[in-house]
């Protein structure tokens, strides 16, 4: 995001979540989470130290130079060395184990390292969408014991819109046979092949842990649609989420009422839904829906 507390506003504001507080990390980028029941999250990613960020975000500076919207999903992994080994004995070319960290807003030093990454050396999927994370959840307890202001509060996942949890991440691809074999090489399982007419798509879903991936292509039947803009202005992405909420007709009257417009509802894949286009969540697009009983 180009504007941290801008974009922090119309996700609170505009949209009705709870975004947590701001936190830098040392490479010159600052944060802010928003996060849900089932521990997933949003990470608002800004930069504020250009030149440091420079040195080791340099795709995030070329992205939001052109761009405002969602970059790369983090899947949480049990080992991080495991991974990386799993991953090289099926040829790819890994960039770590690397640790990380990042300092909350109020903690005065720079906590030890409480993450390790993952990441493909060379594009492994269309638009280099992924990465692997392990956390540290010991270290993190260790700096909720010494700033109780970190410590988990259920207020800090319970949204006006109602949003429980993130179901599925849509990434968008060219061509979906193509995107189909590439993410089944990373070793991801492969689910249903399905029909998304709200944005225009034909979508390939994919297991990850508890949650989905979405491969969204445009359909072939469809000359225009959502996904086929989105292609065009953006190129193979992450496109948008879905998200679980408690009843839909609660989050529709939050968003009228931030957004100043009425959401018309449509049957989705997870249930009854209503979409927010990207334009008016800084760039990424999410699906809201209540799961059929």
């Amino acid at each position: 995001m180009r504007d941290l507390t801008a974009t922090a506003k119309i996700y609170h504001d505009h949209l009705g979540f709870t975004v947590g507080g701001q936190g830098k990390h040392p490479g010159g980028t600052a944060n802010a989470v928003i996060g849900f029941k089932n521990k997933t999250y949003f990470e608002l990613i800004s930069i504020y130290d250009r030149d440091r960020a420079a040195k080791n975000e340099a795709d995030m500076i070329a992205f939001l130079d052109k761009h405002e919207g969602a970059l790369q999903a983090g899947l949480e992994i049990a080992s991080a060395d495991e991974t990386a080994a799993y991953l090289r004995t099926r040829g790819f070319d890994i960039v770590g184990p690397v640790g990380g960290t990042f300092k909350p807003d109020g903690v005065k030093e720079t906590p030890p390292e409480l993450y390790k990454d993952v990441l493909f050396k060379k594009p492994a999927v269309p638009g280099d969408t992924i990465f692997f994370a392990e956390y540290h959840h010991d270290a993190w307890r260790k700096l909720q014991k010494e700033y109780p202001q970190l410590l988990d509060d259920p207020a800090k996942s319970t949204h006006a819109n109602g949003s429980l949890d993130i179901q599925a991440v849509w990434m968008s691809v060219k061509n979906l046979d193509m995107a189909t074999k590439a993410y089944e090489s990373v070793g991801f399982s492969r689910g249903a092949r399905i029909e998304l007419p709200a944005i225009g798509a034909t979508a390939q879903e994919f297991h990850a842990g508890d949650g989905t991936i979405l491969l969204v292509s445009p359909a072939a039947s469809r000359s225009g649609g959502a996904v086929r803009k989105f292609l065009s202005d953006r190129g193979e992405s992450v496109m948008g989420v879905s998200i679980e909420v408690q009843r839909l007709a609660e989050t529709q009257s939050v968003l009228k009422e931030g957004l100043h417009k009425s959401l018309k509802t449509y049957p989705g894949l997870y249930g009854e839904s209503v979409v927010v286009p990207g334009g008016f969540a800084a760039g990424v697009w999410i699906e809201f829906f209540e799961k059929a009983k």
